[in-house]
């Protein structure tokens, strides 16, 4: 089909300083106003940036490309950091900011449009019947960056691909992300998260890995994660640090060597960036227009060499306890504000920097990320609520969906089903996706539950459960444990009415048509769960 050239020279960009937009100047390879340069060589798009105009910091780039995009019926768009229904296929909305990278199609050819993953500034592209627009957010928190040499912002990426839409959107992941960090091994498991929401114990914890420890046999173990709730200072309101435990569960090596004897992986979560600690020096705090206050805590500065350091030491704590598996959660909010992926176009507020005015958001935050892989130190890292195209290439899993449910079944079916369908091309070629854990509760249906569970073990991406102690029958204890073993095996689904619905329910394992209902337990969609 016809569509805008995206590798080409832009036909005109406009730059944000703090004095507002104006238009760039034509010139060469690239685009140049006073004491700033754009340039647009093979795709790669480099800030040079003068120190004698500080006032001439950059914030924004808005790169038009014109071309003919009247053939396209249907675009895909992604998401920030995880997904709450944004993911997926859309008519051409042109307002709308697509994070990172774009499919259009129009019923036979679909076109990607991206930048590679790792850039050093936030990305998001724009589609309308005469063009394309890319977006590149340099910004140092909300104001502009002062680069101490050339930052090479973004690099675009683009293909046509004629067959099948799901395999297309695979081919243009596998061409954005050229060195992914993939798990050595199916990674499956338990997570205490959906069943207890914190109140829990080592004695609550090492019964979870009894069971689960119960369900899984052969060579590869499952992990047994400790969600939120072991830290010293959780209470209402706060789920911050210090990264100490607290009384009920005592020596967390011990925990660690309990779970292993009931024949699990342990595992443990930690938020890295909120501390209460009245001595916190203020030049570590996150000095961002709304961002916590004493009474629930600090958010930390990672651009603050002492703080990543901090962020390290505690890191390598919870490595030396002897957990296998770090889930870190919350950098993304914490980094920029508002929660999960409805952070839009605007990113982040703006009138604040980081303490490092030479870094982008984006490169402050990919150091965040490698300070806490490198200090994990062989453990198996998990991004939850971390920014996807910065997390491909620095850790193994990335937490891909908004949180499931205990309570509700309909938040599990939104945000699990959903997003295992919606971002499946990404797993095994930006990270192991992770949809989330299917919750066993006296709350939620156990059938629909275990219809989750079916499917995302035959996906190939990481699959946890929440499980109530007593809450399943011998019998749906034998259905799951045969879910588990498939689970421990490589696997491939391909979703097969992704382009048509949010919540897919027929998919192609290994030539297998399956199917699944997600609606009947509720009779459709209760619009009001109480």
């Amino acid at each position: 089909m016809p569509f805008t050239d995206i590798l080409r020279t832009p036909d005109g960009v406009m730059l944000e300083t703090a004095g507002g937009f104006e238009p760039m100047r034509a010139c060469g390879s690239g685009f140049d106003a006073p004491g700033v340069r754009l340039d647009c060589a093979g795709g790669r798009m480099t800030v040079l940036w003068s120190p004698s105009a500080p006032e001439r910091a950059p914030k924004r780039f808005r790169l038009r490309w014109k071309g003919d995009n009247r053939a396209v019926r249907l675009v895909y768009r992604p998401v920030w950091s995880f997904n709450c229904t944004e993911a997926g296929w859309h008519p051409v909305i042109p307002e709308e900011p697509m994070p990172w990278y774009f499919l259009a199609h129009d019923g036979k050819t679909t076109v990607g449009c991206g930048v590679k993953t790792g850039p050093n500034a936030f990305a998001f592209w724009q589609v309308d019947a005469y063009g394309v627009t890319l977006w590149l957010d340099v910004r140092c928190g909300g104001e502009g960056v002062q680069p101490k040499a050339p930052l090479l912002a973004a690099e675009t990426v683009s293909a046509a691909f004629e067959g099948p839409s799901y395999a297309a959107a695979q081919q243009f992941a596998a061409m954005l992300c050229p060195a992914p960090r993939l798990p050595s091994r199916p990674v499956f498991g338990s997570n205490n998260w959906y069943y207890a929401y914190g109140n829990i114990s080592r004695e609550s914890v090492l019964e979870d890995a009894a069971l689960m420890g119960s369900l899984v046999d052969g060579a590869l173990r499952p992990y047994m994660v400790i969600d939120d709730g072991w830290q010293k200072n959780r209470r209402t309101g706060y789920i911050g640090g210090p990264w100490t435990p607290n009384t009920r569960f005592g020596d967390m090596q011990e925990t660690a060597r309990g779970i292993r004897e009931r024949g699990c992986i342990p595992g443990i979560w930690i938020r890295t960036l909120l501390s209460e600690d009245p001595a916190l020096p203020d030049a570590w705090k996150l000095h961002r227009p709304e961002g916590p206050q004493p009474e629930t805590g600090f958010l930390l500065d990672p651009s603050v060499p002492d703080v990543l350091a901090q962020i390290g030491e505690d890191v390598r704590r919870l490595r030396s306890w002897g957990y296998d598996l770090i889930k870190h959660d919350f950098s993304a909010s914490d980094l920029v504000g508002p929660e999960g992926s409805r952070i839009g176009a605007q990113i982040s507020p703006e009138g604040w920097h980081f303490f490092d005015r030479s870094r982008t958001t984006a490169q402050i935050t990919k150091a965040l990320y490698r300070t806490i892989e490198d200090a994990a130190s062989g453990a198996l890292v998990i991004g939850c609520n971390t920014f996807s195209h910065l997390t491909a290439g620095i850790h193994a899993v990335l937490r891909s969906g908004a949180d499931t449910s205990g309570y509700y079944w309909e938040v599990t079916r939104k945000n699990g089903v959903g997003t295992l369908a919606q971002l499946l091309h990404q797993n095994g070629r930006f990270y192991m996706t992770d949809a989330d854990c299917a919750a066993f509760t006296p709350r939620v249906s156990t059938e629909m539950n275990l219809r989750f569970a079916d499917l995302v073990s035959r996906s190939g991406t990481s699959f946890f459960c929440s499980i109530t102690p007593g809450q399943l029958s011998p019998a749906e204890l034998a259905r799951l444990r045969k879910i588990y073993e498939r689970a421990s095996r490589p696997a491939e689904l391909e979703p097969l009415d992704w382009m048509h619905t949010a919540c897919p329910g027929e998919y192609l394992d290994c030539g297998e048509r399956v199917s699944y209902d997600w609606f009947s337990d509720t009779a459709g969609v209760r619009t009001f769960y109480a």
